[in-house]
């Protein structure tokens, strides 16, 4: 009975055992491999979040001008300032395509030719449009295995330049494991397409070997399980997974004897319990049912929805045992899942956020290098930033430099009322002040909100929010230092404004400043090029380019044409004397009131600095052409210009040339046009039409100049010597200096026949500087040498004397040594002085401090004021010959008489100049001259013979 009894229990007991065995058998065969297949995914993901990381990192690198330029000099200092903040990688470098180093992060072997030495490295660094992972090396230095990652680098019309390439350490796609979690003899291994083990647990010394037992994974399959028996001897169940985009699988092996220990240990007792209790056989078949396979199917549900993406899944089996622990590890893997998800959806969105600003950032880069305008960049650029960028509203705001008001606002958006109360609060004076705008202005300081609703600085937060914005920013456009506008962003996510972002758009502003500068300075050099900065008229090149046209034209219509040249009179001495500003203002009145009178200021042109050209484009051969331009000096003369306080009528000097009978072309006329304005002003009429003859003169007028600056590189002036001697004594007691120019060309020439051209053209002021030194040159020669010197007079040309600097050449020469005011006497004319009084008394006045005496020259000639003559801070006055030679008359005797008492009674030694008879000698020694001068003693003579005739005074004597 209890045969039966256990056997009718037994034999259904037995039955339901083995099928709950064969259960529980296949349950953990399925958890083990569900268990595998988990690890796998999840080390699988992790990799493919590094790389997906190092392929976004690498692209970022490839778009970067520095690196883009294939230029060691810019690339290398970029490559490795940007390693410091890459700590994951241990190099960055960057290789063209021929194969050669560009830069790289850390020191290299300059000598080693990738292409050649390693050409299947090369060829896939080189080889498509996507990250390139080639096989690991172990490093020389670390021993630390890395994969090297290769991304091309293009450029915008998509042509391969090279490849940024980094080494990742291997470290950082080996598997994270809970080593508690995991039997012993569980391995868990990353490998290449070739079987190359990229990593491994437990053993990581297995790295950089060749992995046999992979025979499993030769099918394409993306992962797959199955049940192995290795090398080892070891039955293992394998889990496969292979890495998106790559040949890699992960794959971990689990003993079969850990995954199947329960199993082998309820069958051992079974077949001890079967001949025994069949309580015992029964309750161990309820602990089977109840306590392993129910959890186990239930990890499978658990493993299944974690495998269709599931990842906040948790188990919710618990307990001590085996399947209790193995559902805590499910869940700490679920979380890992979880996290890594997460993780990998965030970084998705900041490369979704980052590529709209490289395509916003990329299309307003081209826009700078194409656009010429302000106007269309600024509107095109906030187009760019709505479209490209996807940014709700973009703005471009520039504000005055020195009232800091806005100028200008360029925007583009979706919300238009938004957009219109912007600019209204902005365009206002308050608004403005009080604005964000404002604040980055003066600061010169982007300004960043990430969150809309809960900033304080925000004025229109409710509008915003409305229109979907979360987070702005406003950045400065910066030229020099100074800000010019700010660009603002307005986007709909929060938070977006973040340090990848901030570090391209601030590139984004300094390019677009940069362009504004660019774009500024182009106009004002086009403007230069053709215009006058003061008067805005057209100047000289422009002139010549309307000439040309309208000469053109009048070849056409078989009609004359005409360019008049209209020069201020004395306006240099209006700019000297009330200064730059005032003469500056009075050319502005001067163009402003001859456009009034032209109406088309197109043909007007401001050629120098008091000179003006008008183009007739008509003129009918009726004569009345010299009536219009009398009619013209006419009005002009009558009408008061005012600046400041003064008032000026100003005449003018007229030159004109006739198309086609002064010149075919532009720059003959208006060459002819200037050639009939000198010769007006030289003969002193006011308006002249040029003639032939005018322009041989000219030729041959400006054949001397050319001779004259030659003359004085050439060392060709020199200085010649009349002694001043004193009447009564018959002792030399001053000599003058007198300048000849030793022309090759025609001998010794007198200084009446080139000064003045010296003035004209502006190098009397070096010939006059070199003649003074000269003659202290001279003077300290022979005063060195033993000799008796007498003091030099050298004659002082007004434009020397109005020189601004001439009184601290003086000084300087004086401070070079203590004898040259012993040595020096200057001479100025009666009509110098009574040019401008005023300022002859006090030029003057400071040289006559230093110790230098003055004399008047050729007094008599200059009609002076005798109030004027008295104020003068004068030494000596000496008589013009042309009085000398009337003293055979009586009126003549008298008028020597009249100026030496005249002299005299301002306390003024004179001189008598031109003294060429016994008789001129004897009347002057009867009306008490001082001193005479003339070739009755000597005419003037070289320095050397001077030297050695008059500087002994027994010789002196002796000529008298």
């Amino acid at each position: 009975m209890l045969v039966s009894l256990v056997l009718a229990i037994g034999l259904p007991l037995t039955t339901l055992i083995t099928w709950n065995i064969y259960s529980e058998y296949r349950g953990n065969d399925a958890a083990v491999k569900k268990q595998a297949a988990a690890i796998t995914k999840a080390i699988a993901v992790r990799a493919e979040i590094t790389l997906s990381q190092t392929r976004v990192k690498l692209q970022e690198i490839a778009k970067r001008p520095e690196v883009q330029a294939m230029n060691t000099s810019q690339c290398d200092p970029f490559i490795v300032d940007l390693r410091k903040t890459l700590q994951t990688y241990a190099n960055l470098f960057v290789l063209k395509t021929h194969g050669e180093f560009i830069c790289s992060a850390v020191n290299r072997d300059a000598s080693i030719d990738i292409k050649t030495e390693y050409p299947k490295v090369y060829n896939r660094m080189m080889a498509g449009d996507d990250l390139e992972l080639i096989s690991p090396i172990r490093g020389e230095d670390t021993q630390r295995w890395v994969v090297f990652a290769a991304y091309p680098v293009k450029d915008i019309s998509n042509k391969l330049l090279g490849s940024i390439t980094v080494p990742i350490d291997l470290i950082e796609l080996a598997p994270v494991i809970n080593s508690d979690t995991l039997p012993a003899g569980s391995i868990i291994r990353l490998i290449d397409s070739e079987g190359l083990i990229l990593s491994n647990y437990p053993d990581a010394d297995v790295v950089g070997k060749y992995d046999s037992d992979i025979s499993f994974s030769s099918n394409k399959n993306r992962s797959g399980s199955s049940l192995i028996i290795g090398l080892d001897g070891l039955e293992r169940v394998y889990s496969y997974t292979r890495l998106h985009g790559t040949e890699w699988i992960v794959f971990a092996s689990l003993p079969t004897e850990w995954a199947f220990a329960d199993f082998h240990f309820i069958g051992t007792q079974l077949l001890f319990s079967l001949l025994g209790v069949l309580m015992i056989a029964a309750t161990l078949g309820f602990i089977v049912v109840r306590h392993i396979v129910h959890p186990i199917h239930q990890l499978q549900q658990d493993a299944e929805l974690l495998a269709q993406g599931h990842y906040d899944h948790r188990s919710q089996v618990d307990g001590n045992n085996e399947v209790g622990q193995l559902a805590a590890t499910f869940n700490k893997l679920s979380q890992a899942l979880e996290t890594q998800e997460k993780e990998r959806r965030r970084n998705e969105l900041k490369i979704k956020q980052l590529n709209r600003v490289y395509a916003m950032s990329s299309q307003i880069n081209a826009l700078v290098i194409r656009v010429k305008d302000l106007d269309e960049l600024f509107s095109v650029a906030c187009k760019v930033a709505a479209d490209a960028g996807d940014f709700r509203i973009s703005a471009i705001v520039t504000v005055d430099p020195d009232s800091k008001q806005v100028t200008s606002i360029f925007s583009a958006g979706e919300d238009e009322d938004l957009l219109n109360n912007i600019k209204a609060y902005l365009l206002s004076p308050e608004g403005m002040q009080k604005s964000i705008v404002s604040t980055v202005i003066e600061t010169r300081e982007a300004i960043i909100t990430n969150n809309t609703k809960s900033d304080s600085r925000i004025i229109y937060g409710q509008q915003y929010a409305s229109a979907g914005i979360n987070s702005m920013v406003i950045m400065p456009l910066l030229i020099a230092g100074e800000a010019v506008g700010v660009f603002a962003l307005y986007a709909k996510e929060i938070d977006f404004f973040q340090h990848h972002e901030m570090e391209l758009l601030l590139g984004l502003t300094r390019d677009v400043a940069f362009a504004i500068d660019h774009i500024e300075k182009q106009k004002r050099v086009n403007f230069l090029a053709y215009y006058d900065e003061l008067t805005g008229l057209a100047n000289r090149a422009l002139l010549l380019e309307r000439v040309a046209a309208y000469s053109h034209k009048a070849k056409i219509g078989g009609h004359q044409l005409a360019i008049c040249l209209i020069d201020l009179d004395r306006f240099k001495s209006i700019n000297d004397s009330f200064g730059r500003p005032v003469g500056d203002e009075l050319l502005k009145q001067v163009a402003q009131w001859l456009t009034n009178k032209v109406v088309d200021n197109i043909l007007l042109a401001r050629i120098e600095a008091d000179c003006f050209a008008i183009i007739l484009p008509l003129v009918k051969p009726d004569g009345h052409l010299e009536k219009l331009i009398e009619n013209t000096m006419a009005a002009f003369l009558e009408h008061p210009f005012r600046v400041a306080s003064n008032i000026f009528r100003i005449s003018v000097t007229t030159g004109v040339a006739l198309f086609p009978d002064d010149g075919n072309d532009a720059e003959n006329l208006l060459k002819n046009a200037e050639t009939a304005l000198k010769t007006a002003k030289r003969i002193g009429v006011h308006y002249l039409l040029h003639t032939n003859d005018m322009t041989s003169k000219v030729a041959g007028k400006l054949a001397i100049e050319n001779r004259l600056r030659n003359a004085f590189d050439n060392n060709e002036f020199i200085l010649h010597y009349q002694p001043k001697v004193n009447i009564c004594t018959g002792k030399m007691v001053g000599t003058e200096a007198l300048i000849r120019w030793n022309d090759p060309q025609v001998g010794l020439m007198q200084p009446d026949s080139f000064i003045p051209i010296l003035e004209e053209i502006g190098l009397i002021y070096d010939v006059g500087r070199w003649a003074i030194h000269q003659a202290i040159e001279d003077y300290l020669t022979w005063r060195d040498a033993g000799m008796d010197c007498v003091r030099i007079a050298v004659n002082v040309s007004p434009l020397q004397l109005r020189n601004r600097y001439f009184c601290d050449e003086i000084e300087q020469a004086i401070a070079a040594d203590s004898r040259v005011a012993d040595a020096l006497e200057l001479e100025v004319t009666e009509s110098m002085v009574m040019g401008n009084v005023e300022q002859s008394i006090r030029i003057l006045t400071t040289i006559r401090n230093m110790g230098i005496p003055i004399s008047i020259d050729d007094f008599g000639t200059g009609f002076s004021s005798l109030s004027y003559l008295s104020k003068l801070p004068l030494d000596t006055l000496k008589i013009d010959r042309s009085f000398v030679i009337e003293m055979h008359t009586q009126e003549g005797r008298d008028m020597v008489s009249t100026i030496i008492r005249f002299a005299h009674a301002l306390k003024l030694k004179v001189v008598a100049e031109g003294v060429e008879t016994e008789e001129q000698l004897r009347q002057l020694g009867e009306f008490d001259c001082d001193q005479m001068q003339g070739y009755l003693f000597s005419k003037a003579v070289p320095a050397e013979v001077f030297k050695s005739l008059f500087l002994s005074p027994s010789l002196v004597k002796a000529k008298l």
